[in-house]
């Protein structure tokens, strides 16, 4: 789930991982500069919205992560 404040929680589905970000699939547009945090199971990920790319009837985000939290 990608959440950020103020707006909406949007599901996400993660395409690719890196020690310094994140590639996710959005069904909606996020715009860059864009705190987000990115919570799975145990763990959120704080970040930023350097990619904001449409792609078919979906989009493709690039995350710059800055922390990474275990719940």
């Amino acid at each position: 789930m990608l959440g950020y404040r103020p707006g909406p929680v949007v599901s996400v589905r993660v395409l690719d991982l890196s020690g310094s970000g994140m590639r996710l699939r959005s069904n909606l547009p996020v715009p860059c500069g864009m705190s987000v945090n990115v919570e799975s199971n145990n763990l959120v990920a704080r970040g930023e919205v350097c990619r904001c790319e449409p792609e078919r009837d979906s989009y493709t985000l690039g995350i710059q992560v800055f922390n990474i939290y275990i719940k």
